[in-house]
């Protein structure tokens, strides 16, 4: 798998996890890279995740699972992260964004996708 698969799968993993959310964007308890929710965007776009998945240089080999990506990218990138990131777990359309993120992450991990160069 390559580096860039697995520093997506690494912030997908990210954003599904409600403890690591917890201890690094909410109580700011370790450092990391994906400091917040924003700089974790961020590094998806650095890593032009985005990008490849609109120029379908990314692709999922399950078109329900490329249907779920492009649901998520968009939901995503239109998140309105609340003004108190504490209450960030008890929106509904944060909890459907870590439920997408985990059946991604399952997908990259399982190799269920092609890379077009």
């Amino acid at each position: 798998m390559n580096q860039k698969i697995l520093n997506i799968i690494d912030l997908l993993e990210k954003i599904s996890n409600q403890a690591f959310q917890e201890q690094v964007w909410i109580n700011q308890k370790i450092w990391n890279r994906a400091s917040s929710l924003g700089e974790t965007i961020n590094l998806l776009d650095d890593y032009h995740f985005f990008e490849d998945l609109e120029a379908k240089k990314i692709a999922l080999l399950d078109a329900k699972m490329n249907k779920l990506i492009s649901s998520f990218v968009a939901e995503i990138l239109e998140y309105d992260e609340p003004i108190d990131i504490r209450e960030i777990h008890q929106d509904t359309n944060w909890l459907k964004i870590m439920s997408d993120a985990k059946v991604l992450v399952e997908e990259f991990k399982l190799k269920k996708y092609v890379i077009h160069d």
